[in-house]
């Protein structure tokens, strides 16, 4: 779920912490990777654009895609 306000954009659910995730553009060009424990990501330095995630929790990775407005 995308989750914005004037000052911070970020992503986040009801889900465990993710453990690694890497963001593309529609292009597949990898553009951003965070490693570690979170639950939040803070996509503030990333422009308007529709973007596919690699999420991965608990050993298991999930793709999805995110909207920033």
């Amino acid at each position: 779920r995308t989750m914005g306000s004037r000052h911070r954009h970020f992503i986040q659910g009801g889900h465990p912490a993710f453990d690694g995730v890497k963001i593309l553009d529609q292009s597949g060009r990898l553009l951003k990777t965070w490693n570690g424990t979170f639950r939040q990501l803070d996509l503030e330095e990333l422009p308007a654009a529709t973007y596919l995630l690699q999420i991965k929790a608990n050993g298991t990775m999930v793709n999805c895609k995110a909207v920033k407005q």
